[in-house]
């Protein structure tokens, strides 16, 4: 049997893990069920791949030396070998993890790890940034944990659904939605025998979560048919539909036009008794968007204003600091629901009310989102020539007050900003914008620790310190900004 990785044929080069010579000369023995067509050269480069495929190639530094030769003269020491494990897992971490996890793997040494082990394995894996490399790496590890007779519980195969369902990919296919649900159909005919007790298991029964994934990956390929069929088999198992259930389903409908059955939908649920279902603002944000995307402005104009009126009311209740708590009807507007209401009015050219509006949400303590402020920044592109005036000090009002509140811009922050600059006649504010965002993201370098020689405090420190860092995506112009830019650039310079 071929693990999961031979299927990949390519390999990087120069790229070695610091146990891969070990492996050749200690005495450890692969298991012997790989040994049947497969060369443990060949196990040993696909291994390599899930670990180091799109990382830098490593070199061999003092410090990597140094380990190896700690690993020569304890070659024959398995216990060194599986606490230098524990200490990679409290980094929790997969791509420090998982070099040692395939060197205990080719020495069959994984029969040491605990239930616990691969469940926290499975939930680092998880917890990283979804990719097709650590899909392979979850999907081995699953191999493994059948080979050992790990069961896999309800969340766990709720996270094989949503990464085989087409999260490590920009765009879903069908074969996702057919991958997720054989894990659906595989969880609910699941059982066996445990293995501490040796009693048998009973199948496990499907969650709202593991059907609100169904949903949503069915509603991204615009599948409207079989997200119904599963939201009606979720309501004929007994289960009830949650406010992420109807969002899916509203938007879904939303997107191909169907402003009926989202009305239809939201009055069935409320004839079920599921008013907490439909009471809050996502679902409300859902259709007034479905209202906005089919042109019917008015009907989403009308539900911004219940949510403004809803929200203020409640402020000014908390003022009053009544003790009797009275039910609005209307949910609380949120960012998300400006942003919708902002998007339309700059989609009908009504710029002032869309500023009326930004300026309002201060007045809520709601904080804008960077969308918000890039559906602004973008229309102040191509102006008047009556408005150039007010609307560079507009915008520069809006972008100091992004600043201010410390909302991380994006790649489009950098072309509607700059652009909107450019247009306005302002070229050096423009430029400063240019640099002030291309630098947002500099990071600093950090030097890497050695798992051998790390305490396992620090170790954890650094995972703290790693998981509270921001989004480490760079804010980049795109090529239509890039060209103007240049062009800029050498006509100063031909003057």
């Amino acid at each position: 049997m071929q693990r999961l990785w031979h299927r990949l044929t390519t390999m990087p080069s120069r790229s070695q893990c610091i146990y891969c010579h070990v492996v050749s000369r200690n005495t450890f023995l692969l298991p012997s069920l790989l040994m049947k067509g497969t060369s443990a050269a060949q196990i040993q480069q696909h291994r390599l791949f899930i670990g180091f495929s799109s990382s830098p190639p490593i070199d061999e530094s003092k410090e990597a030396r140094t380990i190896d030769r700690r690993m020569t003269r304890t070659r024959d020491n398995r216990a060194v070998i599986l606490a230098d494990f524990y200490r990679s897992l409290s980094t929790q971490d997969i791509d420090r993890i998982w070099p040692l996890y395939s060197h205990l793997y080719d020495n069959d040494m994984l029969g040491y790890l605990t239930k616990k082990n691969f469940y926290d394995l499975f939930t680092y894996i998880i917890r990283s940034r979804a990719s097709r490399r650590n899909l392979h790496r979850l999907l081995a590890v699953v191999e493994d944990m059948r080979q050992r007779r790990v069961p896999l519980w309800s969340i766990h195969y709720a996270a094989l659904m949503d990464w085989t369902g087409g999260k490590t990919v920009p765009e879903k296919r069908g074969y996702h939605l057919t991958e997720a649900l054989r894990w659906f159909d595989e969880m609910q005919h699941s059982g066996g025998r445990d293995e501490d007790s040796d009693e048998k298991m009973e199948p496990l029964k499907p969650t709202v979560a593991i059907y609100n994934t169904l949903i949503h990956i069915a509603a991204d390929l615009k599948d409207l048919r079989m997200a119904q069929k599963l939201y009606h088999d979720m309501n004929s198992k007994g289960l009830r539909p949650d406010r992420y259930t109807c969002s899916i389903l509203l938007h879904a409908m939303g997107q191909l036009g169907d402003v009926e059955g989202m009305e239809h939908m939201l009055k069935e649920i409320r004839r079920q008794g599921l008013d907490d279902a439909t009471q809050n603002t996502a679902v409300w944000n859902v259709m007034m968007s479905g209202y906005v995307r089919n042109g019917l402005d008015d009907r989403a104009q009308d539900i911004f204003r219940q949510m403004v009126d809803a929200h203020a009311k409640c402020k000014y209740k908390k003022k009053k600091k009544k003790k009797r708590k009275t039910k609005s009807k209307a949910p609380r507007a949120d960012d998300e629901s400006f942003r919708i209401h902002i998007g339309s009015l700059v989609a009908h050219d009504r710029q002032r009310e869309a500023l009326e509006a930004f300026d309002s949400m201060k007045a809520l303590a709601i904080k804008p989102n960077i969308a918000i402020y890039n559906t602004l920044f973008r229309s102040f592109m191509n102006p008047n020539h009556d408005e150039a005036v007010v609307g560079l000090e507009t915008l520069k009002r809006i972008y100091q007050d992004m600043k201010s509140s410390q909302v991380k811009a994006n790649s489009e922050t950098m072309y509607t900003l700059v652009s909107a600059f450019l247009d306005l006649g302002d070229t050096k504010s423009g430029l400063e914008a240019f640099v002030d965002l291309s630098n947002q993201h500099v990071a600093k370098d950090e030097k890497a620790l050695n798992i051998q020689t790390t305490s396992v405090a620090t170790l954890a420190k650094v995972r703290v310190r790693t998981n509270k860092k921001s989004d480490p995506s760079k804010v980049e112009p795109n090529a239509e900004l890039l060209e103007r830019l240049n062009h800029i650039v050498v006509n100063n310079s031909q003057i």
